[in-house]
């Protein structure tokens, strides 16, 4: 039955990757042949669970084809076949960024804002000369960001229908973690203890679930990067780049106003101000230390309620 309300129970409020999620599923369905605008609200239940609202009511296989439809075009874009990961020489992101201007039609400006939250030329890396990249950026070693999200999402728009099993695992759950494809850091629970496992760390897959891990990628433009004071700074992150912060409200909020309250300074500070979020609308901030994992890849830990 559609409902102008959705409540989608497997996406969980404090969940880094569950958060992340959340606010690239609204992105995705902000751009959709959907009944506009859709606005995002939590509401509680043994977590926090987001809330869409419609104007009119939409059901949820139509919200799940929306959502196949848009990964299937997702493979093409600029922002994703550029290259394999985010560390690019600084002319090659200097000027990549610069073809985005003489037609900056509303998907190059997607592009655009895709590129600020990937980095700044303004910020190299200490020993060479390369893009700093995002803090959401927790590959190493072999690992490729882009190379990544891009296998991802030829994979979800080879094959439709399961596809469609995946978003709706995603938004509704239960979470199985049956897809081999990597969290990127985002999901505190895939975490591979190798000192604790009964296999080689050669013989023990990655797993996740695909359709949150796309969401997830879709959720960076909110989180801009900017350099200041020399340093590359990314939006949800305090200046140390260790802690990942994001808040909770009740009201109903459209892509544009929810962009606006993701990039509050209060939700960073130290002790953020309860009084001064709650005049806000924000009821709740759950913040995500950043680390490394034994084999020194990033990784967002389980969070806490600082507010």
């Amino acid at each position: 039955m559609a409902d102008p309300d959705l409540v989608l129970s497997g996406l969980r409020g404090s969940h880094p990757l569950g958060a992340l999620a959340t606010f690239g599923l609204l992105r995705v369905l902000s751009r959709a042949a959907l009944p506009q605008p859709v606005k995002l609200s939590w509401v509680e239940h043994a977590d926090w669970v987001p809330r869409l609202t419609f104007p009119h009511p939409v059901a949820r296989q139509t919200l799940i084809c929306a959502l196949v439809r848009d990964v299937a075009q997702r493979g093409q874009a600029p922002e994703l076949t550029w290259r394999d990961d985010l560390k690019a020489p600084l002319p090659d992101y200097h000027a990549f960024a610069q073809g985005m201007l003489p037609t900056l039609t509303p998907e190059q400006r997607q592009t655009a804002d895709f590129l600020a939250a990937f980095g700044s030329e303004l910020v190299a890396m200490h020993s060479r000369p390369e893009t700093r990249p995002t803090a959401l950026d927790m590959t190493s070693g072999q690992q490729r960001f882009l190379r990544a999200v891009r296998t991802l999402v030829h994979g979800m728009a080879a094959e439709p229908a399961q596809a469609e099993q995946a978003v709706a695992e995603a938004l509704w759950g239960p979470w199985r973690y049956r897809d081999p494809v990597h969290a990127l850091g985002w999901d505190p629970h895939r975490e591979r203890l190798h000192a604790y496992a009964a296999q080689k760390p050669i013989q023990s897959q990655v797993r996740s679930v695909k359709a949150a891990v796309w969401l997830g990628f879709e959720a960076l433009p909110l989180f801009p990067t900017a350099a200041v004071a020399h340093r590359l700074q990314t939006g949800g992150f305090n200046a140390q780049h260790d802690d990942f912060s994001w808040p909770i409200w009740e009201v109903p909020l459209t892509l544009a106003v929810v962009r606006s309250v993701l990039s509050l300074a209060e939700l960073v500070a130290e002790r953020p101000s309860a009084p001064l979020l709650k005049a806000r609308g924000i009821i709740q901030v759950y913040r995500s230390r950043r680390t490394r994992s034994d084999r020194g890849y990033g990784l967002l830990r389980p969070s806490t309620r600082v507010v």
